[in-house]
C-alpha cells in the first residue's frame, strides 16, 4: 500500500514523539510510522482517513489500474530506500507510461491546448510548486496514477519525458531529508585510515608525547600515517546490572569506576586506529652553538602504532567517567606499549580538548546526534553545537551513493584567532556517525602570527594556548556499520547510583594549613618517615641556609614541592621552598633510624631559576597524606592500585619501589587581571602524586597517578612498558 503523508511538520511530529516517548530519528515517513505502531489516531498525525469502498466498486477497478496502483510511486511521497527503479532508466516505456498511453488520448490538439494552459501559469507559482516538490513532502498523498488524472500536471509530465525522461529518475534518486539516528548498543562502524598527518612543535610536543614517556628532547614532531579504525558502543550483559532488580530495562550498560573509585553505570564507546604504516620524523635544536632555534634536519624512520581508546558515560548526568588509552608503538627496533586513564576527556591529544572544548571530538568518527542534535538534515541547514559551526551544503554522492555534504568550524579557534579547525563531512540516514570526513586543524600557540587579530584576541590567546604550533589532517571513510536495536540509556536514574556527596572530604577532614603552616600535613602510619620528620631535621642542614631561615618557626616561607623516596630504611626527602620574597628553592636529604633517634644527613641544595609565587591565600584546604594513601590502598575503590603493577602490596604496605609527592600551584600575578575577568582561577590547587618504577619479566614498567588532594579525586593514572634494555 501507499506510504501515509502527514500535513503535519516533522517539527510538529517530533514534539509528538517526544510527549509519547517515541525516537525521533529517521524520515518523515518513519516518525509517522513509528507513531502509528503506538496506536495514535490519523487524525492526531495529520494524516487522511483510510478510504473503505465496496466490493463492487473495487471489482470495477481496471486491471491496468491496479498494476498502476501496485507500483506505489508518488513523487510527492518519501521514496522507499529498497525500491528499484533501475528498469525505469533502462525502458522509460515503464508500466505508469504505458498505462498513460492506454488511458489518455493522445490528440494532438489536446495536448497543445494542455501545454499552452501550463505555460501561461504565472512564473512565481510555478517556482513555487517546484520549491515544495524539491524541499517539503506535499500536504495530500496522491500516487502517481493520481496525478496523471490532473490534466495540468499530464501535460508537463509527457513535455519532461519527451523532452530527455532523466527528470524522474533524478528526483527518485535524491536524498531525503533525515534527522540523525542516536546510537544504539551495538552499533559498531569499519573505517579507512588515509591522509593522516600530524605536525608539533613547542610546548604542544609535550601535550602529545607526554603519556608515551619519551626521554628524547624533541622540539618539533612529524607524524605521516595510514591504516585502518574501528568505532563501537559496547553491548553489555545482564550480569552489569546486576545490582538493578529484576528489570533489564538497562541491558546494555556497562559498570565503570570513575575519579572518586566509585562504581557508576554508564556507555561504553570504544575507538581503535591501527597505523599500519606510520612515519615518523623528529627534530632536535640545532647544534649550533648558542641557538635555541628548531632544527630543520629530523632522524626518523618506519613502523606501526596501535590506538585504542575506551571512554564511559555515567547513564545519569552523561558525564565523561573516564577515558582510557591503550598504545602500543613500533619504530625499527624500538617497541612501547602503556595504557593511561584520565577520569574525564583523555586519549592523546585529551589535553587539547581541554584548552579549546569540542576540538577532540572531531578526531574519531563523528557522532552525528552529538553535533547536530535532532535538527532536520537538509541543504541549507546550519546550526551550532560544543562549539562547531555546521551548514548542509547539499547533496553529493559518495561510492555511488547520495549523502549530504557538511561543513563546519570550530568558533573559539577563529574568533580568538588561533588558526582554524576545520571539517567536510558526509552522512546518510543509515549511519549514526559521518560516512566520510576530512579533517583540517592548524592551531598556532602564543608565540603564532596574529598580527592581524585585536589586541584582546592576542591576550586571550596567550593564556588559552601554549607556545608553538599543532597541525593535523585525517580523512576517515566507512567501510561497514553494523546497527545495534536498543537506544543508549542516557539521563535516567537507576538503583545503585552513587552519592558522591557522601564520598567528598568534609571541611573538618580538610586542612587549612595555608593559613600559618609550613606544609600540608602529611603523618603518615605507613612510612617511617614523614614530611613532619623532614621538617624536624631542617635545623640540621646548615648548608642549606635560606632553606633553613625561611622554613623555620619564625619565617614565613612554605613547601609547595616534596618528594619522598624509598631505599630500605632509609628515606630521601626532596623539598622545594618558597618564601614571602618569593625567593625559591630545593634541599635533599636522607633520614634513617626509628622513633626518637633518627639520622639526618644533608645531601645538596640549590636554587630554583623561575619564580614561584607567594600566596598564603591561595593555598587550598586539602586531605593531608596520610588520608590519601587509605584511601587509594583501598582495593574495593581502586583494585588497579594494589597488587603487582600497582603501588600497594596490600592494603599498608606499599611496593618499596613507590615514591609520594605533592605540589602545591599558586595563581601566576603574570595573568592575574585577565585570570580575575575570566573567572578562570579563584584559587590555587593541590596535588598529590604516586609513581613506581620496577623491573619483571623482561620489561622495566613505569607507573604514575596523581590525585586531586581537595577532594580526594583521582585524575588519572599511567602505565608503561618497555623490555629491558
Amino acid at each position: 500500500m501507499t506510504q501515509d503523508v502527514s500535513s503535519l511538520t516533522v517539527k510538529a511530529l517530533k514534539q509528538i514523539c517526544q510527549t509519547h516517548g517515541v525516537s525521533v530519528s529517521g524520515k518523515k515517513s518513519e516518525i509517522v510510522q513509528r507513531l502509528l505502531e503506538i496506536g495514535l489516531p490519523r487524525s492526531l498525525l495529520g494524516l487522511e482517513p483510510i478510504e473503505t469502498g465496496s466490493l463492487s466498486e473495487e471489482s470495477e477497478t481496471s486491471q491496468d489500474d491496479r498494476e498502476s496502483e501496485e507500483m506505489e510511486i508518488s513523487i510527492d511521497d518519501d521514496i522507499d530506500e529498497d525500491s528499484t527503479v533501475n528498469d525505469n532508466v533502462e525502458n522509460p516505456r515503464t508500466s505508469e507510461v504505458e498505462d498513460l498511453e492506454n488511458t489518455m488520448v493522445l490528440d494532438a490538439e489536446v495536448i497543445d491546448a494542455e501545454i499552452i494552459e501550463a505555460e501561461i501559469f504565472d512564473t512565481e507559482e510555478k517556482n513555487q510548486t517546484l520549491t515544495e516538490k524539491v524541499s517539503e513532502p506535499a500536504i495530500t498523498h496522491c500516487t502517481l496514477t493520481d496525478q496523471l488524472k490532473n490534466p495540468k500536471f499530464s501535460a508537463e509530465l509527457i513535455t519532461i519525458l519527451l523532452a530527455g525522461g532523466g527528470w524522474y529518475w533524478y528526483a527518485a534518486s535524491q536524498i531525503e531529508p533525515f534527522t540523525p539516528d542516536a546510537l544504539r548498543y551495538g552499533d559498531q562502524m569499519e573505517y579507512t585510515i588515509s591522509n593522516g598527518g600530524l605536525d608539533v612543535s613547542g610546548e604542544f610536543v609535550d601535550i602529545v608525547v607526554e603519556q608515551l614517556n619519551v626521554d628524547e628532547e624533541i622540539c618539533r614532531l612529524r607524524l605521516a600515517f595510514s591504516g585502518t579504525g574501528s568505532t563501537s558502543v559496547t553491548q553489555g550483559d545482564a550480569n552489569q546490572i546486576a545490582n538493578e532488580g529484576l528489570s533489564d530495562d538497562l541491558l546494555g550498560v556497562v559498570r565503570a569506576k570513575g575519579g572518586l573509585g566509585l562504581d557508576w553505570l554508564a556507555v561504553e564507546k570504544k575507538t581503535t586506529m591501527e597505523m599500519s604504516s606510520l612515519d615518523i620524523q623528529r627534530h632536535s635544536i640545532s647544534s649550533i652553538p648558542g641557538s635555541t632555534a628548531c632544527s630543520d634536519l629530523s632522524v626518523g624512520g618506519q613502523g606501526r602504532a596501535s590506538l585504542a581508546t575506551t571512554s564511559w558515560n555515567e547513564i545519569g548526568e552523561r558525564d565523561v567517567l573516564a577515558t582510557q588509552l591503550d598504545w602500543t608503538f613500533e619504530l625499527d627496533d624500538t617497541y612501547r606499549q602503556g595504557q593511561v586513564t584520565s577520569y574525564g576527556v583523555g586519549g592523546l591529544l585529551g589535553a587539547i580538548e581541554s584548552l579549546l572544548p569540542g576540538i577532540a571530538m572531531v578526531l574519531n568518527p563523528i557522532e552525528l546526534n552529538q553535533l547536530l542534535g535532532d535538527d532536520l538534515i537538509e541543504t541549507g541547514v546550519s546550526g551550532e553545537k560544543l562549539g562547531w559551526v555546521w551548514n548542509v551544503l547539499g547533496p553529493d554522492e559518495i561510492g555511488g551513493t547520495q549523502m549530504f555534504k557538511i561543513s563546519a568550524y570550530h568558533e573559539e579557534v577563529k574568533d580568538l584567532c588561533l588558526g582554524y579547525a576545520n571539517i567536510i563531512f558526509w552522512v546518510d540516514g543509515d549511519s549514526p556517525w559521518a560516512v566520510q570526513q576530512e579533517v583540517d586543524i592548524s592551531i598556532k600557540g602564543k608565540d603564532g602570527n596574529r598580527d592581524d587579530c585585536s589586541t584582546t584576541s592576542k591576550l586571550l590567546g596567550d593564556l588559552v594556548l601554549p607556545e608553538g604550533s599543532l597541525d593535523y589532517q585525517i580523512t576517515l571513510a566507512r567501510s561497514s556499520t553494523t546497527r545495534g536495536e536498543k537506544l543508549l540509556d542516557l539521563g535516567v536514574s537507576y538503583n545503585s547510583r552513587p552519592n558522591p556527596a557522601a564520598w567528598t572530604p568534609s571541611s573538618s577532614e580538610l586542612s587549612n594549613w595555608g593559613e600559618n603552616e609550613q606544609h600540608l600535613p602529611d603523618d603518615s602510619s605507613i612510612r617511617n618517615h614523614p614530611l613532619e620528620v623532614a621538617m624536624d631535621c631542617m635545623p640540621e642542614m646548615s648548608e642549606a641556609v635560606a632553606a633553613r631561615q625561611a622554613l623555620s618557626p619564625n619565617g614565613d616561607g612554605f613547601v609547595w614541592r616534596a618528594i619522598d623516596t624509598r631505599t630500605g630504611d632509609v628515606t630521601e626527602w626532596n623539598i622545594s621552598w618558597v618564601d614571602e620574597d618569593e625567593a625559591s628553592g630545593w634541599i635533599r636529604m636522607s633520614i634513617s633510624g626509628g622513633l626518637d633517634s633518627y639520622n639526618c644527613t644533608y645531601l645538596s641544595h640549590g636554587v630554583h631559576d623561575n619564580g614561584v609565587a607567594w600566596n598564603r591565600q591561595s593555598i587550598p584546604a586539602a586531605l593531608n597524606m596520610s588520608m590519601i594513601e587509605s584511601n587509594i590502598a583501598d582495593a574495593s575503590r581502586y583494585p588497579m592500585f594494589t597488587g603487582n603493577e600497582g603501588f600497594f602490596q596490600s592494603q599498608n604496605t606499599l611496593h618499596p619501589e613507590t615514591r609520594i609527592g605533592h605540589l602545591v600551584v599558586i595563581p601566576d600575578s603574570e595573568y592575574g587581571d585577565w585570570l580575575e575577568r575570566l573567572n578562570s582561577v579563584e584559587n590555587g590547587a593541590t596535588t598529590v602524586d604516586f609513581s613506581r618504577t620496577w623491573d619483571e619479566g623482561g620489561w622495566t614498567h613505569q607507573l604514575s597517578m596523581a590525585l586531586d588532594a581537595t577532594d580526594g579525586r583521582v585524575i588519572g593514572w599511567n602505565l608503561y612498558k618497555q623490555p629491558v634494555d
